[in-house]
């Protein structure tokens, strides 16, 4: 009777075992296959926006210009178009490099009619646009109002 112990108990000890380490050790081991699946899709997209990057820093630099300075001139282009398709008079845009993640520290300041203002603040805000406005400020004159508008743009503008 003791064999049958025995074996009783070496089977009771390798079932507690296998439920114990093995079948934990297997669902740990699915799950970081999966994680690695993902943080190899996740590299492999890194390495394609870099490989995009290059090429485009590349181009510019065979172009005769720094890839920041074709990033902020180009901000700058779609900001003075907004400014453009208002029918403000007066206006400025300043724009400088900004810190990560911003590309861009923007300023604008136009002096105008209110309806042409809001017009003006509205385009800027848009999400298209690719601003984050920090301050938005209407100062009122006797013979005017001006917009004061700081931001910063975020991600590449064409």
């Amino acid at each position: 009777m003791t064999l049958r112990r025995m074996a009783l108990a070496l089977a009771a000890g390798g079932a507690a075992l296998y439920l114990g380490v093995a079948l934990p050790a297997a669902s740990r081991l699915s799950a970081t296959r999966e994680e690695l699946a993902d943080l190899e899709h996740q590299r492999a997209a890194r390495t394609a926006r870099l490989a995009r990057q290059q090429r485009r820093e590349e181009a510019l630099l065979r172009a005769g210009r720094s890839p920041e300075t074709a990033s902020l001139m180009g901000i700058r282009r779609e900001i003075v178009g907004s400014v453009d398709r208002s029918r403000l008079t007066e206006a400025t845009v300043d724009v400088k490099p900004g810190r990560a993640p911003a590309a861009a520290v923007v300023r604008v300041q136009a002096r105008g009619a209110f309806a042409e203002l809001m017009s003006l603040a509205q385009r800027l805000a848009e999400p298209g646009s690719g601003l984050v406005l920090d301050r938005v400020r209407l100062v009122h004159f006797p013979s005017s109002i001006v917009l004061e508008v700081e931001g910063q743009a975020v991600g590449a503008l064409p």
